[in-house]
């Protein structure tokens, strides 16, 4: 019964991860299309511009073939877009158990901002991980297991029958089990032809010693998976703080070209290359923040369900020792 209730909770965990992580990737394509249908307006224009000029004479042939580039690259960019929009709703909608089609639109990926993961998280919380549970289970059913066998090795005694054996023989009880087997009718024989029950002790132990390995090399890769989700949440936040002063940076950058390149201080190469510079790095940002969401999507599944309102309990478990996780 345990079993298929963290089966069910590990199943459960991983569609709600999964699901935000497909809505982040959703919203980001969204805003990616976004910039790259106002980049190809703008370039709409220029090129417009460009050969009103050409014709007039005033620019090169090569001058209007760079507007041209610049315009169809950005074109080009668009498909694939909304290709990756498509099959993200339609996998989005698998997810959510209904027929692929178009998903419903909330905040834009700028407005969707991760909870900030808190500087104590004790590891007590891998303890609601549903592997971690169904690993303590098991360890526990098997130390269950090997006390179920040991207690063969005493025998069903039956008291009132043995009164008056006991009574003559003083300590009867506490001798081996053959010994109190041979003191009389009362006992009811216990099995122990062949080390049958000595078998059925090793096996248990064994199988406890088993679940217990088994149990710490789940938390210890519980462990080794939230040390992974933080250290890529960190990165990826830091990473977002970079591609956006980037982004700001080369916004200056095409600006001061374009008016060095109307002033005449510059080819127009120059603009092509700072533009073509900030479209990409206007997508990087937004990939940066869906980056950023789908890392924390990754550490809620990894603590077993978020961190933001840690119970009390699991709280001071971890405040008096998260070590003892490991010592199960």
């Amino acid at each position: 019964m345990w079993n298929a209730e963290y089966v069910r909770r590990g199943v459960v965990l991983s569609l709600a991860a999964s699901v935000v992580q497909g809505y982040a990737t959703l919203r980001g394509l969204d805003a990616q299309l976004e910039i790259a249908q106002q980049t190809l307006a703008s370039r709409a224009k220029g090129l417009d511009i460009f050969r009103q000029r050409y014709e007039g004479g005033v620019i090169s042939q090569v001058e209007l073939s760079q507007a041209e580039n610049d315009y169809f690259s950005t074109e080009a960019a668009i498909p694939p877009l909304r290709t990756a929009i498509a099959q993200t709703e339609n996998a989005l909608s698998v997810l959510l158990g209904r027929e692929p089609g178009p998903i419903e639109r909330g905040k834009t990926v700028h407005e969707l901002l991760p909870p900030p993961a808190g500087a104590d998280l004790p590891a007590a919380l891998l303890s609601r991980r549903p592997d971690v549970l169904q690993a303590e289970q098991s360890a526990i059913a098997a130390n269950a297991q090997l006390g179920a066998a040991q207690a063969l090795y005493l025998p069903a005694v039956n008291l009132s029958g043995l009164f008056g054996a006991i009574a003559s023989t003083p300590g009867a009880l506490w001798h081996s089990a053959s010994q109190v087997w041979s003191v009389g009718a009362g006992l009811t024989q216990p099995i122990f032809q062949g080390g049958a029950i000595r078998g059925q002790v090793q096996t248990a132990s064994a199988q406890r010693q088993q679940a217990m390995l088994a149990y710490q090399g789940t938390v210890l890769a519980a462990l080794a998976d939230v040390n992974s989700a933080l250290a890529n949440s960190i990165e990826t936040r830091n990473r977002l703080v970079s591609l956006r002063q980037q982004e700001k940076s080369l916004v200056v950058y095409a600006d001061q070209s374009g008016a060095r390149y109307e002033g005449g201080y510059s080819s127009y190469l120059e603009v092509t290359t700072a533009q073509e510079k900030l479209f990409d790095a206007q997508l990087a940002a937004v990939q940066g923040q869906v980056d950023v969401l789908t890392g924390a999507a990754a550490l809620y599944k990894s603590l077993g369900g978020g961190w933001p309102a840690v119970p009390q309990d699991v709280r001071e478990a971890g405040m008096q020792g998260d070590a003892k996780v490991l010592r199960r």
